[in-house]
């Protein structure tokens, strides 16, 4: 107990002869890797359709967040995140509401198309891409998506881009209190990226999975974080 006390009395007076400033740069991450991450963290929304009489246009819904993975414009999210039930519900919403508002207006959802917008981490997120869901699995809760066009939905205008990426990191390798950076669109940001620095606070396993589940963190995140890109210190996804 003594030498318990002896610690904590030298990591006192650490802080108090000032070392205390070095605690507030451990939540910054590098320039570098939050430059090259920021690109690549995307915002995903669903494709909606307004039409009216001879006129409609396309907007986005937003769902949630993702990460582009690879060069050529796979993106890692969340099932839940493509697969949003209470969706519907919403657009029918809408659609009372555009009844009494605007006679001749209908609102639908473009099936199996989404919009992928994204941000240079000052301003408003842009619709950049449109882009399929791939891969799904529900028991795990991911999902990948393929950027398949431009925003305006032309596919030719992407033919051999080279899209920034955030390379996949091993999550087995990360511990109690090492450091996680996450980037993410959540709805209590005004749906514009936001970035939260925490640390791993724990592991669960789930029935079914070998090996830890999921892993914990302290950063701050809410509704349309899901999908969103956590990394570690070197830039990884974890």
């Amino acid at each position: 107990m003594r030498t318990l006390r002896a610690v904590l009395g030298i990591v006192m007076c650490c802080a108090l002869s000032g070392l205390a400033g070095a605690v507030p740069a451990l939540a910054q991450i590098d320039r570098a890797t939050r430059d090259r991450v920021v690109p690549a963290a995307v915002e995903v929304a669903a494709a909606a359709l307004w039409e009216e009489n001879d006129f409609s246009f396309t907007f986005p819904v937003p769902v949630g967040s993702g990460t582009i993975v690879t060069p050529d414009g796979l993106i890692l999210t969340n099932h839940h995140v493509v697969a949003d039930d209470d969706l519907e519900a919403v657009i029918d919403s809408w659609n009372s509401e555009a009844e009494q508002q605007f006679p001749g207006v209908e609102i639908s959802l473009i099936p199996d198309q989404f919009l992928i917008l994204t941000s240079d981490g000052v301003n408003d997120p842009v619709q950049s891409y449109t882009a399929v869901v791939v891969a799904d699995d529900v028991r795990l809760d991911l999902a990948v998506l393929r950027i398949a066009a431009d925003a305006s939905g032309d596919s030719a205008a992407i033919a051999g881009e080279v899209f920034p990426f955030v390379p996949l990191g091993d999550s087995s390798t990360m511990g109690l209190g090492d450091r996680v950076h996450v980037f993410s669109y959540p709805s209590i940001g005004g749906d514009t990226l936001t970035y939260t620095p925490g640390v791993v606070s724990g592991f669960q396993r789930e029935e079914g999975i070998s090996g830890v589940a999921w892993i914990t963190t302290d950063a701050v995140m809410s509704g349309g974080s899901s999908g969103g890109t956590a990394i570690n210190d070197a830039g990884e996804l974890v």
